[in-house]
């Protein structure tokens, strides 16, 4: 690790939750547990399509079609990835959460310009299934909408699958606003979800 990095870290440590700048991956330190937040790479990509395939296995295999669920191979989702990082959509940002080296969960947001009722969107968020019921959804949720606030969005949005309690009950508590229900296409399927929306 390199004096400047070091620092940075050292200063997270004593000084709690701090982001710093997008040059350096907005690193947040959450909490003292020796999880990291930052700003995912292209080195992040295998160890995202890792914990997106196994959170979509255990989390869906009892609320969608078995056709559905397999679709999401851990082919398609490092495929997936890689077409996301490739287009470099500078409205689409990925933070990671991190043990140590080991990316334990992801976060994907996508800011709007356009819309009149919300400036972001909460695109995917999933922890691998062994290291649920850490908080560290949680954390990587509040820290990334610390960046969002910093960054001048003032709401956000996230679209929830309407059999998927437990996720619902994770948005209620972060503070979300249930406002509405609509299907949407997902992975070439029609489902039907329910609209959460945050103030930032």
């Amino acid at each position: 690790m390199n004096s400047r990095k070091l620092w940075v870290v050292f200063s997270m440590v004593f000084i709690g939750q701090t982001l710093v700048s997008r040059e350096d991956a907005k690193i947040a330190k959450a909490g003292m547990e020796g999880i990291l937040i930052a700003q995912a790479t292209a080195e992040d990509i295998p160890h995202i399509a890792s914990v997106h395939h196994a959170s979509w296995q255990a989390e869906f295999a009892e609320l969608l079609p078995s056709e559905v669920v397999e679709k999401m191979s851990s082919e398609f989702c490092v495929s997936f990835w890689r077409e996301y990082f490739k287009r470099g959509d500078v409205h689409a940002e990925t933070y990671v959460a991190k043990i140590g080296t080991h990316v334990v969960g992801f976060m994907a947001i996508i800011k709007h310009k356009d819309e009149l009722d919300y400036d972001c969107e909460i695109d995917k968020i999933y922890v691998s299934p062994q290291y649920q019921g850490r908080r560290i959804g949680s954390r990587l949720s509040n820290a990334v909408f610390d960046i969002l606030r910093k960054e001048g969005c003032k709401k956000a949005l996230v679209k929830v699958f309407i059999k998927n309690e437990k996720a619902q009950r994770f948005y209620e508590r972060l503070g979300g606003v249930y406002i509405k229900v609509e299907e949407i296409l997902d992975y070439h399927s029609t489902i039907t979800v329910k609209v959460y929306t945050f103030a930032l």
